[in-house]
């Protein structure tokens, strides 16, 4: 009877640390898994040593975690293993994708499980040291989603990004010597069209191009064929690149003498990093320093990295002391707001209205 009863304790261990090890992740799975004191039968030491890959939280499907939770509450141990975890584990760590950037070989680096259930695998180059999801096929349907009324927008950080943004590209347009007598700016990717009203604001004349969002406000000031524009900028573009081995192309198919681009690069985070986003989002592909490097070399640009993921393709003739000094002033934000503001600038905006009644036939 005694026996029988550390029998049934010992079961009863086993299920809860097996419920946790579903809800929890591995580093804590194996704190859990230390504290279950040694075993009166082999069975049950067996079961133990199968837990550590069956219950892996990034190798279980959803469905089969409702499988498994039901399994253990019924206290039928072995239906679990009918599932084959060791030979799903292999099979994701040694399935490689050939780098949507450069075509090395990758490496599995960890996956995520998504709300619908689905395992999303992330894969590192061995070359570029980039990070990628598998075949984002879920892309158009994130788009399609995004552009619904009752879409929730997480990007929260946009109106302060495009502040930011505004004054770095201010400074770098002034700094390097670009005038908007002779020059233009395109912002590739400009969503609503904020960015650009706030560079004309300022005094830029610039101009906006995105495929998936609608420009409400700089209406008029769009992206046209064959015109030469001297800078472009790409602020959180990137990363949205399902392809960016073809898909950079168009953009540096422009010419620009200094493209300006943020996002963050990847220097070895893990699932728990939030620049990743959800498990299936419009975040695909993760370029480290050297992935800009190798980008730079192919298109025969220079590249400089400034503060808050800012990243700079440039050509030779501009000036690489002038471009540190931009650098140098905007890694202390204060000092380039205040004399942001100190500065007079000849806004666009009584001239850019005239412009587009004009367009539209308005009487003045």
């Amino acid at each position: 009877a005694r026996c029988g009863r550390a029998r049934r304790s010992t079961q009863n261990r086993l299920r809860k640390c097996a419920i946790a090890f579903i809800s929890s992740r591995w580093h804590v799975q194996r704190r859990i898994l230390q504290t279950i004191p040694n075993l009166p039968c082999k069975q049950a030491s067996s079961w133990i040593q199968d837990f550590n890959y069956a219950f892996d939280v990034k190798l279980l499907m959803g469905s089969e975690q409702s499988f498994c939770i039901k399994a253990l509450n019924q206290q039928r141990m072995p239906e679990i293993h009918r599932l084959d975890f060791s030979n799903r584990r292999e099979k994701m760590v040694n399935e490689s994708i050939p780098c949507r950037l450069c075509v090395a070989p990758t490496n599995f680096k960890f996956a995520r499980t998504a709300t619908d259930g689905e395992n999303i695998c992330c894969y590192q180059c061995s070359q570029c040291y980039s990070l990628q999801t598998q075949v984002p096929h879920w892309l158009e349907a994130e788009y399609s989603a995004s552009a619904s009324e009752s879409h929730l927008n997480l990007d929260t950080y946009a109106a302060d990004r495009s502040l930011r943004c505004r004054t770095t590209i201010y400074f770098l347009w002034k700094m390097v010597g670009f005038s908007s007598q002779r020059n233009k700016l395109l912002d590739w990717g400009g969503g609503v069209g904020l960015m650009v009203r706030l560079l004309r604001d300022a005094g830029i004349d610039s101009y906006h191009y995105d495929k998936y969002a609608k420009n409400h406000y700089a209406s008029g000031f769009v992206r046209s064929e064959g015109e030469r524009y001297a800078v472009v900028t790409a602020f959180e573009v990137f990363e949205h690149f399902a392809n960016p081995g073809l898909d950079i192309e168009e953009l540096f198919s422009l010419d620009p003498s200094m493209l300006v681009l943020s996002t963050s690069l990847y220097k070895n985070q893990g699932p728990e990093w939030a620049y990743l986003g959800p498990a299936k989002s419009e975040h695909v592909f993760f370029y480290s320093a050297k992935a800009m490097d190798i980008i730079g070399q192919r298109f025969d640009y220079r590249v400089m990295n400034l503060r808050h993921d800012i990243t700079i393709f440039y050509k030779a003739d501009i000036s690489t002391f002038r471009l540190r000094c931009a650098g140098l002033l905007l890694s202390r934000n204060y000092i380039a707001d205040v004399l942001f503001a100190l500065i007079r600038k000849r806004v666009h905006a009584e001239s850019d209205n005239q412009r587009v009644r004009a367009m539209r036939g308005d009487s003045f």
